[in-house]
């Protein structure tokens, strides 16, 4: 489908279809790499842009695991913790509880532990704004792409992705088409705006066989 730059370019002109230039605010959910938060500017400036829950949970549970030992019970339990207070509030409380358990461990720490402690908390840092979702779920965004993954698996991927599969990019997309409008809730309609249009190739289709 092309590069960074052409999949800004296809989900920008996706936007505008579904009436992006009408709405007030425009919510843009990522998983913190650097090209997709440039897509967000180049093609949705002033967008709010949320850093994907799910990810930051992760990076939360790396963050841990430097700490306590990478899939230690302990671990575990300071991912939860962190997990749901990063949910109820943002990233800085815990941020502020990283640096404090850092200025006291960092003595008794590998050094690939504290590289590990110096990336994830820079992690955090470069997307500080994006994981406020306190104040997001009060404004009543999604915090996660959950749903639209899920809706990718859906409709493209137990469609496309069966056992010896293989697609060009053309039968792709036609047979994507007829999907969605078979799991979607206008498929009837579909059909009887087409009538028209087949009635129409027919009527041109008789004047060359004449």
């Amino acid at each position: 489908m092309g590069g960074c730059r052409e999949i800004g370019t296809l989900l920008h002109d996706e936007a505008l279809r579904r009436g992006h230039g009408r709405i007030e605010q425009t919510v843009y959910l990522g998983d913190g790499a650097p090209w997709i938060w440039n897509n967000a500017r180049l093609n949705f400036p002033g967008a709010v842009q949320i850093l994907d829950f799910y990810h930051a949970a992760e990076h939360l549970g790396t963050l841990a695991g430097a700490f306590e030992g990478p899939g230690s019970k302990k671990a575990g339990s300071f991912q939860t913790r962190w997990a749901k207070k990063l949910k109820r509030t943002s990233i800085k409380p815990i941020l502020t509880s990283a640096r404090r358990l850092l200025k006291k461990r960092s003595d008794q720490m590998t050094s690939e532990q504290l590289e590990t402690v110096r990336r994830e908390m820079e992690y955090f840092e470069t997307n500080a704004r994006r994981t406020r979702y306190g104040h997001f779920r009060e404004k009543g965004y999604f915090i996660g792409s959950g749903v639209i993954e899920a809706g990718c698996k859906t409709v493209v991927g137990r469609r496309m992705k069966q056992s010896g599969m293989f697609w060009g990019e053309t039968g792709s997309e036609a047979l994507l088409g007829i999907r969605c409008q078979i799991l979607g809730p206008n498929f009837e309609a579909a059909w009887q705006a087409r009538k028209p249009i087949l009635a129409t190739q027919r009527r041109k289709n008789l004047q060359w066989t004449n």
